[in-house]
């Protein structure tokens, strides 16, 4: 018997049968895809980390409060940046301060801390650049050219926006009267300036331009090594923050040069910070008794002293060849006994004790100052961490940046605003979807609530994996979501 002949079309039918089997079989596949991937996303929110459903959320939705550093001098490097944000998560972790980040925006750092409380993300932001410098008591010999010295300098702080035209003129007029008091040459007639007040920043970057030329300013005449120029400094110097603001060149000022500072007693001229034992004075890159050389492996306490009653700083200096700051303080404080030290925070005098006896280097030093205990513990967390490679402020200048504080109440409405939101979106989805689409409008409606289940818990593993935050801005794209999610089923 003969084989019957193959038939026309049989491997074409044979195909087209396969290829319709595999479109049945496509759907069921792709549903248990997405209820594998659900259940593996849920295992992992359930069976890691805190085992907790709940999103993070950013502080416009949960209350918090919202520091912006800016640095001055110029743009920072990505290192100095990294740097710096290191520093400030040591710091947030040193405090104890639950739920608190810090990221790098742009050439700016963001602290994001929950809580009304404002202060204490401040605290976190100060530059904490911590140096000793002896007081200078015999330098600064003016002569008969401080008068024109003086107005010249003035001249300079108005047309930089350090001081108004009326408070310069004043400050000239105090200076002269003083200087005539000590017996010193005046002018007949009392100078005035011709710079007229700095215009007002119109926005943030002249803002940051305005502050970079004060520092500039603040460096070229509270640094001068001239004995006139010292004077004037200190004569047109305002040492109350309540009359003058912030301190411009805070943390900013150079180490190797002397420097008129604000003390308790007024503008103080401090000689420059002493060169490492064993480095070369004369060599620019020579390190100096800083507070890099603070063990920060050693006990490092600020509060209350309850022995001797006084808030203090107690730390101790690093030892050895290469970081010899044990060494140079012992060296310090034997030449200087019966002399004052001062102990400068960001370019500020917090304290400037007489040296009553040498200090042996592994020795503990103590501050005392006028400062509260808070403070005290502040700058002892910021001392254990190192101080931060580049100078901070606000957008506005403001001393430890700008704080942004939003209150739990508004947290917790705009939460609810997001959600009623995303409601009202469904629903109105839902109901064009079932009046169009009648029975397949359930369809859209399941997959719709199926996916907003899968994105919620990657939201949970997102906030515990990388930080993520959910916020007002990322609700809205959530709401926008759902009607693209439903456009997907015009199309197919």
């Amino acid at each position: 018997m003969c084989p019957f002949p193959d038939q026309p079309g049989d491997s074409s039918v044979s195909s087209s049968g396969a290829s319709a089997a595999r479109a049945r079989k496509w759907p069921v596949r792709a549903l248990l895809l997405f209820v594998v991937v659900t259940v593996v996303v849920y295992a992992l929110v359930f069976l890691t980390g805190d085992r907790k459903a709940e999103p993070k959320l950013g502080i416009d939705l949960q209350g918090g409060t919202r520091v912006t550093l800016v640095p001055q001098g110029g743009s920072p490097s990505s290192s100095q940046l990294d740097q710096a944000r290191k520093i400030l998560e040591n710091r947030v972790n040193g405090m104890g301060v639950s739920g608190a980040e810090v990221v790098t925006d742009g050439n700016s750092l963001v602290i994001t801390v929950p809580g009304e409380d404002s202060s204490q993300a401040r605290a976190l932001g100060q530059t904490s650049q911590l140096s000793f410098r002896p007081v200078d008591t015999q330098g600064g010999v003016p002569d008969d050219k401080l008068p024109d010295v003086l107005t010249d300098m003035a001249n300079r702080w108005v047309k930089a926006g350090i001081l108004t035209a009326d408070e310069a003129n004043q400050k000239i007029k105090d200076g002269l009267d003083q200087m005539k008091q000590g017996g010193a040459p005046v002018p007949d007639t009392t100078p005035t300036v011709s710079e007229k007040d700095a215009p007002a920043p119109k926005n943030s970057i002249e803002e940051t331009d305005r502050r970079n030329t004060m520092i500039d300013v603040m460096k070229k005449d509270r640094q001068s090594t001239d004995g006139n120029a010292q004077n004037a400094a200190v004569l047109l110097m305002g040492c109350n923050p309540e009359q003058t603001g912030d301190d411009p060149l805070a943390g900013a000022d150079d180490p190797a040069k002397p420097l008129v500072s604000c003390s308790e007693q007024g503008p103080v001229l401090l000689s420059p910070v002493p060169v490492l034992t064993g480095q070369n004075p004369d060599d620019p890159a020579a390190k100096r008794l800083t507070g890099d050389m603070i063990d920060s492996n050693s006990q490092i306490f600020g509060g209350l002293n309850t022995q001797t009653g006084q808030i203090e700083i107690n730390f101790k200096f690093k030892t050895g060849s290469n970081t010899p700051g044990g060494e140079t303080w012992s060296d310090l404080t034997t030449k200087y006994q019966g002399q004052q030290v001062a102990i400068t925070l960001d370019s500020q005098v917090i304290s400037a004790p007489q040296i009553q006896s040498p200090t042996p280097a592994g020795q503990s030093t103590q501050i005392t100052g006028d400062f509260t205990e808070k403070e005290a513990q502040d700058l002892a967390n910021n001392l254990k961490y190192g101080a931060l490679p580049l100078s901070f402020t606000g957008e506005n200048g403001e001393k430890g940046g700008t704080a942004e504080t939003i209150s739990p109440t508004m947290g917790e409405a705009s939460l609810k605003a997001g959600l009623i939101a995303g409601v009202i979106g469904l629903i109105i989805v839902a109901v064009y979807a079932l009046i169009y689409y009648r029975g397949l409008g359930l369809v859209a409606l399941a997959s719709l609530i199926t996916s907003g289940i899968l994105i919620y818990g990657a939201l949970v593993l997102l906030g515990r994996w990388i930080n993520y935050s959910l916020d007002l801005a990322g609700i809205a794209g959530l709401i926008i979501g759902i009607g693209t999610t439903a456009d997907s089923f015009v199309v197919y």
